[in-house]
């Protein structure tokens, strides 16, 4: 049997068969290869890297494009890597076996390109537009995979109650300005009804936006929407839960869904709003999250897919030992010590409420996870204005520390 007709199973069963004698020779060999080869690669991946390295250091600006073209090149290398290593391993285990049984060892088979193959290349001109085609449709792939991954906004920008300086707060209106800024979640507040629904509204009475008494859990949600609200800059209504979600999956925007309990909620209210989630289809796409930690943890025990995070009302000294992936802390409390403890955690900071342009410089800096802002515009301009000195480096680095 030649090494043309050989196998790598084929050969391994033959080298099996080898004495123990032989057997450190099999080892040897094989070991060589592997390590060669990883040396080789690890070599020429690094090669291929330093220029996108060199340049996004030095003019310190990011460059998803040429990292596409970079990943392209790294892909095509490994590609090419695992064709060459598979013959080379068949025919290193073949020889072997050869000498071993001390048989002649007839001329093998080089599986290795020739210089046969890239002439007949050469003469097929389409097969080589084909070749260029398929690398573009590569890079281009590869740059829009990172653009959606690595280069993604390293600090997301909350809305905090949907744009609050643009339109009435937890109105639809406030979430399409948010949308049109360009946030990346919109904060909003949700109350259960006394029929059990959920409506869209942020204070326990009617008494500051609407101008009238009532209670949010001494009312219907037939009674709630449409009433009108204002404050001193401008005027709109309140919106049910489920019209708000439909509008925001127009838009396609997420939400952070903040749980306003009132103490006369339904025992299954939790089971309803995840229930309510599923059916929009947006359950594994909002964060909820609550000053009440036992509501959370009842989200939780109903579906632990669901991603919550705890609003600490004060921090001082140790973050609580919670099972929710993020916590919201008040920027008043917010220090270096507790992102430390965080991140030691494996949990992402939600800062609120950022508004001030020197806060919003400060923690974008610090890498929190989300800024809930009522100056959407401006914490969007600073965190790009960040973002895109970042280098590839560098984001790789944020994105393990929040695994």
């Amino acid at each position: 049997m030649t090494g043309k007709d050989t196998t790598i199973l084929q050969a391994m069963k033959q080298s099996w068969q080898l004495s123990r004698k032989n057997m450190w020779l099999l080892v040897s060999v094989l070991g060589g290869i592997i390590i060669s080869f990883t040396l080789t690669m690890t070599v020429l991946t690094t090669l291929i890297l330093v220029p996108l390295v060199v340049i996004e250091s030095t003019i310190k600006l990011s460059m998803p494009i040429f990292a596409g073209i970079t990943l392209t090149f790294i892909q095509i290398l490994f590609f090419c890597g695992g064709a060459v290593l598979q013959p080379l391993l068949a025919e290193a285990l073949t020889s072997i076996s050869h000498k071993v049984e001390q048989q002649p060892l007839k001329q093998l088979e080089r599986h290795l390109v020739r210089p046969k193959i890239l002439g007949w290349l050469a003469d097929h001109k389409l097969l080589q537009a084909g070749l260029v085609l398929g690398f573009i449709v590569l890079c281009v792939s590869n740059y829009i995979t990172l653009q959606q991954t690595v280069y993604q906004p390293t600090t997301q920008i909350v809305a905090h109650r949907g744009y609050a300086n643009k339109a009435l707060e937890n109105s639809i209106t406030a979430m399409e300005k948010a949308a049109e800024a360009g946030a990346d979640f919109v904060e909003m507040d949700i109350q259960q009804t006394k029929d059990g629904k959920f409506v869209v509204y942020h204070d326990a009475t009617l008494s500051r936006l609407a101008g009238r008494s009532g209670h949010i859990y001494n009312m219907n949600l037939d009674e709630l929407v449409g009433i009108p609200i204002k404050n001193n800059q401008f005027k709109d209504e309140i919106p049910s839960f489920e019209a708000y979600v439909d509008r925001a999956k127009e838009l396609k925007i997420k939400l952070l869904v903040e749980i306003k309990t009132h103490g006369h909620e339904t025992q299954d209210m939790e089971e309803q709003l995840v229930d309510l989630l599923r059916a929009k289809g947006v359950a594994n796409d909002y964060i909820i999250h609550s000053l009440d930690r036992a509501s959370l943890e009842r989200v939780l025990a109903y579906d632990p897919t669901i991603t919550t995070s705890y609003i600490l009302a004060m921090s001082i000294g140790r973050l609580p030992d919670v099972p929710m992936p993020y916590l919201g802390i008040e920027e008043f409390w917010m220090t270096s010590d507790l992102l430390k403890q965080a991140d030691e955690q494996g949990k992402g900071i939600m800062v609120w409420t950022v508004n001030k342009e020197n806060l919003l410089h400060k923690y974008v800096r610090m890498n929190t996870f989300s800024l809930i802002t009522n100056n959407v515009d401006k914490a969007i301009e600073v965190r790009d204005s960040y973002d895109k000195q970042k280098t590839l480096y560098e984001r790789i680095q944020i994105i393990i520390e929040r695994l």
